[in-house]
This record gives structure tokens, sequence and C-alpha cells, in this order.
């Protein structure tokens, strides 16, 4: 039998101003970020910001699908 192959989507999110996006205690990198594949489910994002204000953002990702997300860090959730 061959192994579960865990299902995954991706992820595009572009910020202004620029941020490093932090998924747990892994950076995928900085904003902008294109195509960067993530597993099925409801993830939630730390971003840090220029001035090092970290914001929350949470994500669904969905099965072969992109998840796009454009927004201005001040429109999100404080850490």
């Amino acid at each position: 039998m061959a192994p579960a192959v865990a299902e995954t989507g991706t992820l595009r999110i572009k910020t202004e101003p620029y941020a490093e996006v932090f998924l747990g205690r892994r950076s995928l990198g900085t904003t902008p970020l294109f195509n960067v594949r993530l597993p099925v489910g409801t993830h939630t994002l730390r971003l840090v910001g220029p001035d090092k204000k970290a914001w929350k953002l949470t994500v669904e990702i969905k099965a072969e699908a992109r998840t796009e997300i454009a927004t201005p860090l001040e429109e999100l959730t404080r850490e």
C-alpha cells in the first residue's frame, strides 16, 4: 500500500508594506509571496512588518486550489 499523501493547496499573499510571513516558527519568506504550497486546512500566519510589529492572519487552504490575499498590514489583527 502506498503511503498517504497529504493534500495541499497554494497561497499567494501581498501586503502593504512588506512583511516576513511565518507558519509556526518556519519562515515562508517576505511578501509578496507566490505559490507557497501548504497543507489543506486553516492556518494562522504571523506577519512581521518592517517596523517589527507582528500581525495575525488566518487563511484557509483548499485542496489543489489557490488562496490569494492582498491586504494592508494595519487591517490585520495585532499579535
